[in-house]
């Protein structure tokens, strides 16, 4: 089996997984992610890795907000658990591009995908620092997910580069790279967004 018959007998998710493993991992073997787990975390890394989150997550949620799609997928209750345990985060303004709604479905894909694991990093966190706030840590929405991978299915042909580029966007994002300018200054061309919600 050629690598494009195989990649069309895949589902959307498992190519998604696929396409952003090697971003994935490097969020694991980054040196500040790394520190999620470790037992003598310190608050400021924690502050930064709850930054990283809500940059990245304010970017891709503005993009859905303006396109008016799927309000059952918002980041906003994230987006504000994020703002609260960081008590007085900074203003973060997104910038206004337009997104294809693939794009955008792609990088919700990363946001909600997070949540894995949650529940330990609660217990090791508590661990470390006891007086610590992890609302976000403790945010738990299987229904979200499995509606967002629903829609993921729908998506065929470019859709589907599109929402990679979107996932690993927002990987990039997380990992402050220098790549991480594409979630600001890559421009999706309007006509290719879908007219309603996927």
């Amino acid at each position: 089996m050629n690598k494009k018959k195989q990649q069309k007998s895949l589902s959307v998710r498992l190519q998604l997984r696929d396409a952003t493993q090697a971003r994935h991992a490097a969020v694991h073997t980054h040196p500040l992610f790394s520190r999620l787990l470790a037992s003598d975390i310190a608050e400021a890394e924690l502050a930064a890795i709850n930054f990283a989150h809500l940059r990245a997550f304010t970017q891709i949620e503005a993009a859905r907000d303006a396109l008016s799609l799927w309000p059952d997928l918002s980041l906003a209750h994230r987006i504000r658990a994020l703002r609260a345990d960081l008590s007085a985060p900074p203003e973060i303004l997104p910038e206004a591009y337009a997104y294809t709604a693939a794009y955008i479905l792609g990088g919700l894909y990363v946001a909600y995908g997070s949540a894995f694991g949650a529940r330990m990093i609660v217990k090791a966190l508590r661990r470390a620092l006891p007086d610590a706030a992890v609302t976000y840590y403790e945010m738990n929405d299987p229904q979200a997910w499995h509606l967002l991978c629903t829609r993921l299915e729908h998506l065929e042909g470019r859709s589907v580069g599109h929402a990679i580029d979107g996932a690993n966007a927002v990987f990039d994002a997380l990992l402050l790279t220098p790549a991480s300018r594409r979630l600001h200054a890559r421009r999706a061309h309007v006509d290719d967004t879908p007219s309603h919600p996927l």
